[in-house]
């Protein structure tokens, strides 16, 4: 390790802890919250969503490094224009859920979606600025994973921290005296997600053909 290596590292996670508040990150981990608002479960949610990040960061950095392997224009179309896919999907499930009277807190088959959901993340938007640019410039195994994982770090915890403030500030309102307006709450969260998703299919579509 050279002797920049823990400014290198504390640039990474500060990165990484920026990088957790992209737009597309938010809307997606909120909608899965808002069907099961408690800050225990968004927790779990914002934690396999790093993981999935985090994993998808790991094998494109070290292909990047040491294959010279990089998402090509058409790659990274695809990638975002999944994204925007995801971002309607998860919202209009999260709407689904409206149909409950109240929300559940035994909603199963998701967790695995929302790591899949941040492995998608990681191939698109502007991790490959932050992660698979500076990686390219490494020549050592270690300093590539080292990178990589204090990013990951960063992100993952910006992001639990994110969702344990709105899942327990949505679980105060579900189960309190404002349980009556928890599906316009929840109906917002969805909403916007939806909404994010056509918008970044529509942008994604229009650079696409503007290049």
């Amino acid at each position: 390790m050279t002797a920049a290596m823990p400014l290198v590292l504390a640039t990474a996670l500060m990165l990484g802890t920026l990088h957790a508040f992209d737009p597309d990150h938010l809307a997606a981990v909120t909608a899965f919250i808002s069907r099961r608002p408690s800050a225990l479960s968004a927790a779990g949610f914002a934690v396999r969503w790093g993981l999935g990040h985090s994993a998808t960061l790991v094998a494109a950095g070290l292909a990047s490094a040491f294959f010279h392997l990089a998402l090509t224009p058409p790659m990274q179309t695809l990638a975002e224009l999944l994204v925007g896919l995801m971002l309607v999907a998860v919202g209009s499930w999260a709407l689904a859920g409206l149909r409950r009277k109240r929300p559940s807190h035994h909603d199963e088959g998701h967790h695995h979606s929302i790591f899949w959901i941040g492995a998608l993340h990681g191939l698109a938007g502007s991790a490959g600025l932050l992660v698979i640019i500076p990686v390219a410039l490494m020549s050592s195994a270690g300093a590539v994973l080292a990178y990589v994982l204090a990013f990951s770090a960063g992100v993952t915890a910006a992001m639990s921290i994110y969702a344990m403030a709105v899942g327990g500030l949505f679980g105060r309102v579900a189960g309190g005296a404002g349980a009556r307006w928890y599906p316009w709450l929840a109906g917002a969260a969805g909403s916007v997600t939806l909404l994010l998703g056509l918008g970044w299919i529509s942008l994604t579509l229009v650079t696409r053909s503007a290049s």
